[in-house]
């Protein structure tokens, strides 16, 4: 239970206090610009007085993050999961929507002319016909959506009650070997089979 964090909704905190990370640098900026300086609007300390978020950072990561990195990890190590190839196909909210990819692409071709050295050495190794990039004026046009709501029917199943069963026994078998993330159950194949 968490007993020493107090959470507020309404972004209205007079200080904030962070160590000397650079992970909240625009919190520090937005607490300066709208709160003014040489008021203690943004305080940078050492992490020890910090100690309560840090030992629930460490629970978090230990109870919680631990079990996701395990499955992500061996997704990962199997070769169903390439987070590179996820990662580089994201749509990045603060950029329109642009992916990693797109983004890049889009400073290619935006620095194509520029001459500097880097654009120089990517573009000369490949083959790039840069009318096949941007916009064209004669092309299809989309189909404009109004309506962004997704629909999930309802899905109604029945088991019996051996198929109950032989699930909980699986659910047992699973948790008792001490594989709480479902790493060798996901390798040993299914454990319940439904008649």
């Amino acid at each position: 239970m968490i007993v020493f964090l107090h959470a507020s909704t309404n972004n209205r905190a007079s200080t904030v206090l962070h160590d000397l990370g650079m992970e909240n640098i625009e919190v520090a900026r937005f607490m300066l610009q709208e709160r003014g300086l040489h008021r203690g609007s943004h305080i940078t300390g050492k992490s020890v007085h910090n100690q309560g978020i840090e030992r629930l950072w460490c629970d978090v990561n230990r109870v919680i993050v631990s079990c996701f990195f395990n499955i992500f990890l061996f997704l990962e190590q199997s070769g169903i999961l390439d987070p590179t190839d996820e990662w580089n196909n994201h749509p990045v909210s603060t950029q329109c929507n642009f992916s990693p990819n797109q983004l890049w692409i889009q400073g290619m071709l935006n620095s194509r002319n520029s001459g500097y050295q880097v654009v120089t050495d990517v573009t000369a190794t490949e083959a790039v016909n840069f009318d096949h990039y941007g916009i064209d004026e004669q092309g299809p046009v989309p189909d404009v959506q109004s309506d962004y709501a997704v629909s999930v029917p309802d899905t109604i199943t029945t088991l019996t009650h051996n198929q109950e069963l032989s699930l909980q026994e699986a659910r047992d078998a699973v948790f008792q070997t001490g594989d709480h993330d479902g790493i060798i159950a996901y390798q040993v194949g299914p454990l319940a089979h439904f008649p």
